[in-house]
This record gives C-alpha cells, structure tokens and sequence, in this order.
C-alpha cells in the first residue's frame, strides 16, 4: 500500500487535479478522503479554541469557499 498526503496550503488545486489523474490507473485505484472544512460557525470556534480571536470573517469564508472548489475538483476527478 502507498499513500500521497495533498494539503491545499502546499499544492494548487491544478497539481492536486494533476496528481489524481496520474495516479488513477487500471492498476491503481485511488482511495481518496477528503475532509471538508466545517460550518462557518464551527470553523469560528475552532480558531477561538486555538487562540486566534482576530479572525476576519471574509477568511473564513474564504477557507469554505476553498473547501467547497477542493472538493469539485476532486469529485470531478473520481
């Protein structure tokens, strides 16, 4: 067994979409798990419980609109 590990804030969502294409084959299925950001008040929470209390909400919503483009490319792939 192998494993890839893609996070967003490392790769482009191309090279994401690149890398699953490469790797699914006829030999090589895929297991892909994607973890989709929380609700925006959830994800609120979480930065509070980590410290981070200055957080604009037009980041978090950018964080969810990444998620939600992340998770397109990836289901459009498989």
């Amino acid at each position: 067994y192998y494993s890839i590990l893609l996070e967003p804030r490392s790769l482009g969502t191309c090279e994401i979409f690149q890398t699953l294409l490469a790797v699914r084959t006829g030999d090589i299925m895929p297991f892909v798990v994607f973890i989709a950001p929380p609700s925006l008040h959830a994800l609120r929470r979480q930065k509070e419980c980590a410290g981070q209390y200055n957080v604009k909400d037009e980041d978090l919503k950018s964080i969810l609109i990444q998620g939600k483009h992340l998770e397109q490319v990836i289901f459009s792939v498989l």
